[in-house]
């Protein structure tokens, strides 16, 4: 995040929601403040129906003691309801991402190793990816 190249400040909430939530681009860019929750110590992140496969997944725990998740959520907050969160078409948000670390799928990958980590199984995480397997 700060060698990133950020034409915006939004930009980089976008870059800290695909990194911690390990969700596609579409589906950031989609994003509106209902499906964000605030607590106390998290943002609580519901993704809704996912882009592969249309699945709904549990909603996703954001710690807002983890970096730069505090400016995500002034991000959020700063959106009228209804409105996009990140209002930007497609090819922007891949922009974004390709400036800000290079490798689009960089983080939905760090976010599923982290996953992994975490103890998750695979059952879990394909769960929550919204993929599903066809032998």
């Amino acid at each position: 995040m700060e060698s990133g190249h950020f034409v915006e400040d939004r930009h980089r909430g976008f870059c800290i929601l695909l990194f911690y939530s390990g969700i596609q681009k579409g589906e950031a860019l989609r994003a509106i403040p209902d499906q964000f929750q605030m607590t106390e110590t998290a943002i609580m992140f519901n993704v809704g129906e996912r882009l592969k496969h249309g699945k709904q997944t549990p909603a996703l725990k954001l710690p807002l003691n983890a970096p730069y998740v505090s400016e995500l959520r002034n991000f959020i907050e700063d959106t009228r309801k209804g409105e996009r969160v990140f209002p930007y078409c497609d090819k922007t948000g891949y922009n974004i991402v390709r400036r800000a670390f290079k490798y689009p799928h960089l983080f939905r990958l760090s976010r599923i190793t982290n996953f992994f980590l975490e103890g998750w199984t695979i059952a879990q995480v394909r769960s929550w990816t919204g993929l599903t397997w066809q032998p």
